[in-house]
């Protein structure tokens, strides 16, 4: 991704997740963490489409379930799909106000 191209939609995006907190605890949300994808849709809507493709891939620790069992955590589920939501009228009004 051009970083500089897309810094406005990125930074905006990650001060806005920064801005919530789950159960006391801020979000941590920081960019080009490594993690076990290799990122191949990325890559690929930013190599085909470099000029109006901005694709971000959103991972989340699995802070959300118990990792032994495997149980959701709801309400913690709601809260995280509750901010997500919330990215959608931010991005639209970035994207179109180009800023």
């Amino acid at each position: 991704m051009d970083r500089a191209r897309w810094s406005y939609v990125l930074d905006a995006l990650t001060n806005h997740l920064r801005s919530f907190a789950i159960d006391g605890c801020r979000l941590d949300v920081r960019e080009n963490i490594a993690f076990q994808g290799k990122g191949e849709q990325t890559r690929f809507i930013h190599e085909h489409f470099p000029l109006t493709g901005c694709a971000i891939a959103v991972e989340f620790k699995k802070f959300f379930m118990d990792e032994w069992t495997g149980e959701p955590d709801i309400e913690v589920l709601e809260k995280l799909r509750s901010i997500i939501a919330s990215t959608v009228p931010l991005l639209e009004h970035i994207l179109e106000s180009g800023q």
